[in-house]
């Protein structure tokens, strides 16, 4: 399974302005690649703040997906949701398609491989990504670099993470004047 972390982030490496964790400040094209990358993959997994910038979106998004699919036939995209308090979600919990774990990342990792996912999208925030890449389970980042500075806020890779990790440049897209999409993958290892 592929491991990918779909970042945006303003260009002093902040993903959240100031104390505020959504990302109404990232641009429509951003938003745009963002929604159509989260339709190549079978899965995504995120934290709880995240989730929470983001509640009723999701919400929303899971039982039209839920009906739908149903419908049709086609296995839906599952949501993971890291937390320190999995039972504060129960009611928002829907089998196959939001679910609500505290396991270490990981064990979440090796969990989804072993239920024949292909494509993860990993979407935050700071601690997720953080954990992740000190774990080297990260293959690809997809980075927007938004034309904003914030001093302030969550980094990428959260607080209190050790990361030794190397990527390589694999494309350079812009999606606006001012707005970039860098993707990097993991150097692939020798023999």
């Amino acid at each position: 399974m592929r491991m990918i972390a779909v970042v945006v982030s303003s260009i002093d490496g902040y993903i959240t302005k100031h104390d505020t964790g959504a990302t109404a400040w990232a641009s429509a094209e951003d938003q745009k690649h963002f929604f159509g990358f989260l339709r190549s993959c079978d899965v995504s997994v995120m934290g709880g703040e995240t989730y929470r910038a983001s509640r009723a979106a999701i919400l929303s998004e899971v039982i039209a997906r839920r009906d739908r699919e149903a419908a049709e036939g086609e296995r839906p995209r599952r949501r993971v949701i890291w937390t320190r308090a999995p039972e504060s979600y129960e009611a928002d919990a829907v089998p196959g398609l939001l679910e609500f774990t505290s396991e270490p990342l990981d064990a979440i990792v090796s969990r989804l491989r072993d239920d024949g996912h292909q494509r993860c999208a990993v979407l935050g925030g700071g601690e997720v990504y953080g954990a992740l890449l000190a774990g080297d389970l990260i293959d690809e980042i997809l980075l927007t670099l938004e034309p904003v500075a914030f001093g302030t806020g969550v980094r990428h890779t959260g607080n209190g993470h050790i990361v030794t990790a190397r990527f390589s440049l694999a494309a350079v897209e812009r999606l606006n004047t001012d707005t970039l999409l860098l993707t990097y993958r993991r150097p692939a290892l020798p023999g």
